[in-house]
């Protein structure tokens, strides 16, 4: 029996692969992906949150952790400072 291509193509599900497509804070969808020189994170620039992928999960990054990173002043002003707890509700 003969495959057709699209049998034999992979199908990438992992949202590692995919990247963060909505922010976890804000739920805009488009996030950037933003490097520091050693990994590549998602920036929302709606809510100014960055996220980083590990082991399947999504994160907060902390921004004094990415000192190499272009956009640093950008998650550095966020509405919501790192470290402080969400808001169930709260606008943005």
């Amino acid at each position: 029996m003969r495959r057709s291509s699209a049998q034999t193509q992979p199908v990438v599900l992992d949202i590692a692969a995919r990247g963060v497509e909505v922010c976890p804070e804000c739920g805009a969808l488009g996030l950037t992906p933003v490097s520091n020189g050693e990994s590549v994170q998602f920036l929302c620039m709606r809510c100014r949150c960055c996220w980083r992928l590990q082991l399947g999960s999504v994160y907060r990054m902390n921004p004094a952790r990415c000192p190499g990173c272009g956009q640093r002043s950008v998650c550095t002003t966020a509405p919501r400072p790192y470290g402080t707890p969400a808001v169930p509700g709260a606008a943005v």
